[in-house]
């Protein structure tokens, strides 16, 4: 025998060719071992594209890839299994084709899907499955698309804000409007910062100036859809104030001389000033004339800075003058006040070197104090001394106001925005003004009629009035019932009292 003693064979030569062919053995069974590894599909998805079809995605394998029986893939087995059902499947032929669609589902039915590699001739490789999908009922409930609103944005750097939403659509013709069963992501990029990061809306804070992307994902987990949408916001920088230039003084040309007070004017009720661009606050104070029993009455003007307008120098006189001859009525339901105060006539000029008026850029306080024994002295609106003492003071002063007139003989005498103020026995009424012209005192007339005057209607309820409670009703109806039951029984007694008497 061949390895036996004194056989011409060794039997290390026997051992040799065993191995070789049992190596060759396991060479022929190995599926061509040269070949590229075995590989499997990855990333395998799918989605409901509507109520009766659904599309599997998946990442192809590599060139040369092969299954684990040997052979080089170059198609693939792609099956959907719905719930309790046969599975449907088809061959994608091709290594590098990585998507199939399957029509002809069924609706609202749960399918698990699987992709395998095939080598022609070979066994299929291991199926990988995707996440189970449910194709929905109708596709107004499938994720089609959405919309970002408002398509753009602008706003300022640093504290602008942007509020943003997004409205997702179903896949059928109406686009009907999903609001449920969605998950939302929203990101941004470029500067700035979007808060909260879910939900259907979000608002952009802006960073810098620049243009940021507000972007956002919605997906669908029972169809497993997902749609993007982006805004573009930008993000401006807000120009910063100009410097406004020093005031300048005009030429002296254009500066007018310091007036002179008219003849005849009493001293004290006439002041004077010329101002610029330049001018400082300037304040202007007159009295009223003794000769009238205004000794007591004070007018004044406080005029800011910069109230004149660049490139001239205005003159302005501040006079008590005499009531004129004839002086235009007041607007109706207003009433000259007391004979002392109707006496008062304040007039302030502010003209150019031309003797035009001049307008002034800021608002100038005209303020008028007189004596609170002023509102009792004389006749007019009627107010007596019962009337301005004590809490009563300031209801009557509050019907005062001041009033301008271009010519006080023609009119019309315009109210000006009145407040008023007690400082111990004075009374103070002041209004703000850019023109001037003269000036007087009013009294308007309240509700119940002229301040002071009797026979005044009755006060019918109007929007801010308060009514009585309900508990508070009762109790006043339950008191009248008492008193009236109250004066019948004294009647009553009394008529026996006199009966017996």
């Amino acid at each position: 025998m061949l390895g036996s003693v004194g056989s011409i064979v060794p039997k290390r030569w026997i051992l040799g060719i065993f191995a070789l062919g049992l190596i060759a053995v396991m060479v022929a069974t190995s599926a061509n071992p040269w070949a590229g590894a075995a590989t499997v599909p990855t990333s395998v998805t799918a989605s409901a594209v509507s109520s009766t079809s659904i599309t599997v995605n998946w990442t192809a394998v590599g060139s040369g890839s092969t299954v684990p029986a040997g052979g080089t893939v170059d198609s693939y087995n792609v099956s959907c299994l719905p719930t309790g059902g046969s599975a449907t499947s088809q061959t994608v032929a091709g290594f590098g084709t990585a998507t199939a669609t399957f029509t002809g589902l069924t609706a609202s039915t749960e399918y698990t899907c699987s992709v395998a590699a095939v080598a022609t001739g070979s066994t299929p490789g291991t199926a990988v499955n995707a996440a189970a999908i449910t194709t929905p009922a109708d596709l107004s409930k499938v994720l089609g698309s959405i919309v970002v609103s408002p398509s753009d944005g602008r706003v300022q750097q640093d504290t602008g804000a942007q509020n943003i939403s997004v409205a997702a659509k179903g896949s059928d013709t109406s686009k009907t409007v999903i609001t449920t069963g969605l998950t939302y992501l929203w990101s941004v990029s470029g500067g700035g910062t979007i808060n909260p990061t879910n939900g259907s809306a979000t608002t952009f804070t802006a960073g810098g100036p620049g243009t940021s992307t507000v972007s956002v994902t919605v997906s669908q987990a029972s169809t497993g859809a997902s749609k993007n949408d982006s805004i573009s916001v930008e993000v401006f920088a807000v120009a910063p104030d100009p410097v406004p230039e020093p005031p300048v003084a005009p030429p002296a040309a254009l500066i007018p001389a310091l007036p002179v007070a008219p003849t005849g004017t009493v001293e004290g009720t006439f002041d004077t000033v010329v101002l610029t661009p330049v001018s400082t606050l300037t304040t202007l104070e007159v009295t009223g004339d003794p000769s009238l029993e205004l000794g007591t009455t004070t007018a004044s003007l406080s005029i800011p800075p910069n109230s004149v307008p660049p490139g001239i120098g205005v003159s302005i006189t501040s006079i008590f003058v005499p009531p004129p001859p004839l002086v235009a009525p007041l607007p109706a339901a207003v009433l000259p006040p007391p004979a002392k105060l109707a006496s008062i006539f304040y007039t302030v000029d502010v003209v150019d070197t031309l003797g035009n008026d001049v307008t002034l850029t800021n608002d100038i306080d005209v303020v008028i104090s007189f004596s609170l024994t002023d509102l009792t002295s004389g006749s007019g609106s009627g107010l007596t001394a019962d009337l301005v003492s004590g809490t009563d003071i300031a209801t009557d002063v509050s019907t005062l106001a001041l009033f301008k007139a271009d010519d006080p003989s023609v009119g019309p005498w315009t109210e000006l925005a009145t407040e008023f103020a007690i400082a111990g026995d004075k009374v103070v009424l002041s209004a703000k003004t850019r023109n001037f012209s003269t000036f007087r005192i009013g009294s308007k007339t309240r509700e119940l009629g002229v301040p002071g005057t009797p026979g005044a209607g009755p006060i019918l309820p109007s929007a801010g009035d308060v009514a009585p409670t309900t508990t508070q009703a009762l109790l006043l109806a339950g008191l009248g019932l008492v008193l009236l039951a109250g004066g019948g029984v004294y009647v009553r007694r009394q008529r026996r009292a006199t009966f017996r008497g």
